[in-house]
């Protein structure tokens, strides 16, 4: 059931998930007027029902695929494994893997 109050939002928040909209909150809340927030501004704390499904991907050196840097229990669980500090695509068959990276 959607329930107006007269409270007006932005397409996109009315267009997200519960939890993604928290995310977003939370996520413009730590970064202030900046691009990203400092890793000093992020307490996790503020969003703990939602880090067990976060993971924080960072691209490699060579710029030619991703680590998980991160990886809540949730994903964990997903992926049956530990992930974290690991390649993305490491586990993925060829097919999988292979169109990851095209655009």
């Amino acid at each position: 059931m959607w329930v107006h109050e007269g409270v007006e939002t932005g397409r996109e928040e009315r267009s997200l998930h519960p939890s993604g909209l928290a995310l977003f909150r939370f996520w413009e809340t730590a970064r202030a007027q900046g691009s990203a927030p400092c890793r000093n501004d992020l307490d996790l704390k503020q969003i703990r029902r939602l880090v067990p499904a976060l993971f924080i991907l960072e691209q490699n050196h060579a710029g030619q695929g991703f680590s998980w840097r991160l990886a809540g229990t949730a994903i964990r669980g997903l992926l049956a494994r530990e992930v974290t500090g690991t390649e993305l695509l490491d586990g993925w068959g060829q097919a999988e893997g292979a169109g990851a990276g095209a655009d």
